[in-house]
């Protein structure tokens, strides 16, 4: 059967001692938001792997992860509390070995976000850096928090009424990436408004209070 754990849990384990080399963790957070599973540091080729419901009866795989730190992984994905998640950690090509499985409540885009004055007519520039952006405590790049493979930094703004709304990232390295949602973004409710991974603007109308993604 799975091994229940708590958010904050820091597991110490060995592949050899499941079977099939698979070790299945049963995860039922109190209340929802962003959770990371990760097993990174862990001295066996691990895979870890996040279901929402029991994967041996069907679960829904929510995310996958192998060697995207050292020869660990990581998932970081939004959770519903009360709802029941399962971890599923096993031996990427039939390894075998010690690993390490940590479990980490994440803070939410909405809250890292920083506020951005809007002002119709009166255009706002910010400048900074994704370099020092890290997520959870384990992985040496913990990713976004929407797009896969990159770190990224969010802002907030509200629209006092309806109105169009450009971004422009000219001058940034190539590769910057610009997301603009209404509502908080990864959010069930969220919408997505716009994303552009080439050229310099970004344009797009709405209204609601809308955390934006670079």
């Amino acid at each position: 059967g799975a091994l229940p754990v708590d958010l904050g849990a820091d597991v110490q384990g060995d592949l050899r001692a499941h079977p099939g080399g698979e070790a299945l963790f049963a995860l039922t957070p109190r209340k929802s938001g962003d959770v990371l599973v990760a097993t990174c540091g862990s001295r066996a080729d691990t895979v870890v792997e996040l279901y929402k419901g029991c994967p041996r009866l069907g679960g829904h795989l929510v995310g996958a992860s192998d060697d995207d730190c050292g020869l660990g992984g990581f998932v970081e994905a939004p959770v519903f509390g009360g709802h029941a998640y399962y971890v599923a950690v096993r031996g990427a090509a039939g390894d075998r070995g010690p690993f390490r499985l940590r479990v980490a409540p994440q803070e939410s885009a909405c809250a890292a976000a920083k506020a951005l004055p809007v002002v119709p007519g009166h255009p706002r520039e910010v400048s900074g850096t994704t370099c020092a952006v890290r997520r959870g405590d384990g992985p040496e790049d913990a990713g976004p928090d929407f797009s896969g493979g990159h770190h990224a930094v969010s802002y907030k703004f509200r629209l006092r009424a309806a109105a169009r709304v450009e971004l422009s990232a000219c001058g940034a390295p190539p590769g910057t990436r610009l997301e603009l949602f209404a509502g908080c973004a990864g959010d069930a409710g969220a919408v997505a408004l716009g994303a552009r991974s080439t050229g310099c603007a970004l344009a797009a109308g709405g209204g609601p209070r809308m955390p934006v993604l670079l």
